[in-house]
């Protein structure tokens, strides 16, 4: 039995006993151990999910009123699962609404369980750490293994003590005994947890492995600094970590690989970590009864380790590898002052260039503000636009290219720099007070002066002078925040973009937010993660014009610049002293029009630019010609130009088409549900298909029978995998691969 979701008809009676019956068989599906009791009390509660006396590992919180509901999960295998049982017929809205605030209680008592319960952990620690004697080299695994201590410490019980550091802080123990048996201390956080062995000063590379044992075998034959992640799951989050910490340092993940293991998670998981931030890949080599770097120094000695770590190679980040990144923008794109900039600061970051130019490009028509404009059928078009560059946390390096624009356009304009540049949004209203108009209200005129003479007439008396400067540039470094705050219920940020990039005009019907504004130039410029964007883009923003009044631009790290750059203070000056002359330009100018050859280029690219493409590609990309038109503008105002030419209008295009390109690599293969894209990526990697059961292993059992049907049928709806009938031992099996259409 499967966990129920609201709204499934089933024939369980919602009546308290039966609920927590079906509520123990949920858990039991899941292949947890259920509480030999459960009370549906409203309150988190803890049982042995493994069906060990003393585990407490294990945890739910089940309510009783109405239809009985509740959550479920472990904390030692991350499954988490809401559910609920419900009558004949679905659930009214009454029980849906009832339904969804139990899970956000559920959800945060289970998170204020999980932070307690990891800092009392933390607090135990260090109390278990500091009681600890140093560990000898002698001790029976180290000696087993044939590795040094590296500061560990012993306990009483003789096992050694692994500290678990997040961050350099201490936050858990891991527990090895001598037979090599491992256990973390109960309720620590893990994830992202590390231990290091060996110092960064003047070293030339940083490794990233598994286990303990391995991390020493490694440090000890190659002298690099180590940091040992605890098990293959979690090496992605200590690399990213790493990564993140120590830039500068060339990584190398020393992965683990055993053929002989299902799915062999050694050697995917350190694929996948490598992966994701472009680093090193090594492996221990397909050798006899070798499938870590211990077991290779064990056989063939230090100087085989030594050797098989300088042999990894550079793994490309899986976009790279699946060979989906968009091609780079035509050189056309890099017209005038701005693919000036552009090839000024280029060798002087890692930064993408599309990162510099669409931020140049963005940044610009923010401060020449709303005046210089194309007008469609009587509506204005000024150099406003929102860009979201999106690529891997850090790696793209999003927000050294905005630093460097930034920096120039503070030559430009040292107010707006400072005034005009902001973050932290967080609803429309506030965004709204950012370019508020002035506001009034009507004071009465009494005779005489007096309080208490008669009313004699009304006056507007400005109770708020509002904000003057109607420009605004939003940075938003973690634009995924932004995108969790609007799913929020009754979040008017949506809106509000919307308004802000269509005319300007900004009001929200919110009856405690009287504040409007007109004539607002509002731009934004948001960083983001592929895989957030995928996650927090919800199908309502898809669908409702949210999406496809934003320019979308893959970025990734361009270089790497150990020492950094440095750009030369007189090409600095030369290019400020460039953008001031095309400010004071603009600034004078009105409507613009395309001259002669450009109008007749629009006319031929126009049909192209507004026709729809299906799905969510379509719904993301779908104002192609307004985004156009607003290009060519900046790049018309940056030439100093009184019309828009076929080169500003041909940078346009090129801009367009990379970020079409970029929508593609985004959206163009996803679907929208993450069960249904991991199952896809899965398959790419499967020639001869998978089977119904292969495909369930993909996610453990961290999603139901019945999620995976849904996203199987997703799939298959949509036309994207086919699925075959197969003959085993007289049973027909299901088997799924990419469809050949």
């Amino acid at each position: 039995m499967t966990a129920i979701l609201p709204g499934r008809r089933t024939r369980l009676a919602p009546s308290v006993d039966a609920g927590c019956d079906a509520f123990r068989e949920a858990i039991r599906a899941t292949g947890l151990e259920p509480p030999q009791e459960v009370v549906a009390d409203g309150v988190i509660h803890r049982f042995a999910s493994d069906g060990r006396r003393g585990d407490a590992a294990g945890w739910y919180v089940l309510y009783d009123d109405g239809i009985p509901a509740g959550s479920f999960g472990c904390w030692r295998t991350d499954v988490k699962q809401n559910w609920s049982a419900t009558t004949e017929r679905a659930m009214n809205a009454a029980e849906e609404t009832a339904y969804k605030a139990k899970m956000a209680a559920a959800r945060k008592a289970r998170e204020e369980d999980k932070a307690r319960r990891q800092s009392e952990a933390a607090t135990e620690a260090a109390m278990i750490w500091e009681a600890a004697k140093p560990a000898t080299d002698e001790h029976a695994y180290l000696a087993r293994k044939g590795v040094k201590a590296h500061r560990l410490r012993q306990h009483a019980d003789g096992r050694l003590v692994v500290p678990v550091l997040i961050d350099t802080a201490l936050q858990s123990l891991q527990f090895i005994d001598k037979d090599g048996r491992k256990l973390f201390l109960t309720g620590g956080e893990v994830t992202g947890g590390y231990y290091g062995i060996g110092t960064r000063t003047g070293a030339t590379a940083l490794c990233v492995v598994e286990g303990f044992a391995t991390g020493a075998t490694v440090h000890e034959a190659t002298g690099h600094p180590v940091a040992v992640a605890f098990n293959a799951g979690n090496l992605k989050a200590v690399v990213e970590a790493m990564y993140e910490r120590y830039p500068d340092l060339p990584l190398i993940v020393c992965g683990d690989d055993d053929p002989e293991v299902e799915g062999n998670p050694g050697r995917t998981k350190a694929t996948e970590a490598a992966q994701s931030v472009g680093a090193r890949l090594a492996q221990p080599g397909r050798l006899d009864k070798v499938t870590d770097f211990n077991d290779l120094a064990q056989r063939y000695g230090g100087d085989a380790v030594h050797a098989a770590v300088d042999a990894a190679k550079t793994c490309e980040p899986a976009e790279v590898a699946d060979g989906k990144w968009p091609e780079p923008p035509d050189e056309a794109a890099y017209y005038g002052l701005a693919g000036d900039i552009v090839r000024t600061i280029e060798p002087h970051t890692e930064s993408d260039p599309v990162a510099l130019l669409l931020q140049v490009l963005t940044g610009f028509g923010s401060v020449v503000g709303p005046e210089p404009h194309y007008e469609v059928e009587a509506v204005p078009h000024p150099s406003r636009d929102n860009v979201v560059l999106v690529g891997d946390t850090s790696k793209a390096r999003k927000g050294t290219a905005w630093r460097q624009t930034l920096r120039l356009l503070r030559g430009v304009d040292e107010v707006w720099a400072s005034e005009r540049v902001m973050s932290g949004l967080s609803s429309g209203e506030g965004l709204i007070w950012a370019v508020r108009d002035p506001s009034e209200k009507q004071e009465p005129i009494r005779e005489g002066g007096k309080k208490s003479g008669r009313i004699v007439d009304y006056e507007a008396v400005v109770v708020d002078d509002g904000v003057a400067d109607k420009r605004l540039l939003v940075s938003e470094g973690e634009f995924a925040s932004v995108l969790r705050i609007m799913g929020r219920e009754g979040n008017t940020l949506s809106a509000t973009l919307r308004q802000a990039w269509d005319d300007g005009g900004l009001r929200t019907l919110t009856k405690n937010s009287p504040a409007v504004a007109t004539g607002a130039h509002i731009s934004l410029i948001g960083h983001i993660t592929r895989e957030e964007l995928l996650r927090y883009l919800d199908s309502t923003e898809q669908g409702n014009g949210f999406a496809n009044r934003f320019l979308w631009a893959a970025v990734r790290r361009s270089k790497t610049l150990p020492e950094g750059g440095a750009i030369g203070e007189a090409d600095l000056e030369r290019l400020i002293l460039r953008l001031k002359e095309a400010a004071d330009h603009a600034g004078s100018r009105g409507r613009i029009r395309f001259d002669g050859d450009a109008r007749a280029m629009w006319h031929r690219v126009y049909a192209a630019l507004s026709d729809g493409k299906p799905g969510l590609l379509g719904a993301v990309t779908a104002r192609g010609e307004a985004h156009v038109v607003r290009l060519a503008l900046t790049y018309a105002l940056l030439d100093c130009a009184d019309e828009i030419r076929v080169e500003h209008l041909l940078a346009a295009l090129a801009v367009w088409e990379y970020c079409e390109r970029s929508a593609a690599w985004i959206f163009g293969t996803a679907t929208g549900d993450p069960v249904s894209d991991q199952i896809m990526h899965a398959l790419r990697d499967a020639p001869d298909g998978l089977t119904r059961s292969e495909v369930s292993g993909l996610f453990g059992r961290h999603q139901s029978a019945e999620r995976i049907a849904r996203a199987l049928g997703l799939l298959e709806s949509a036309g994207r995998v086919e699925q075959l009938q197969e003959k085993t031992g007289g049973r027909t099996a299901k088997r799924y691969r990419i469809s050949a259409k």
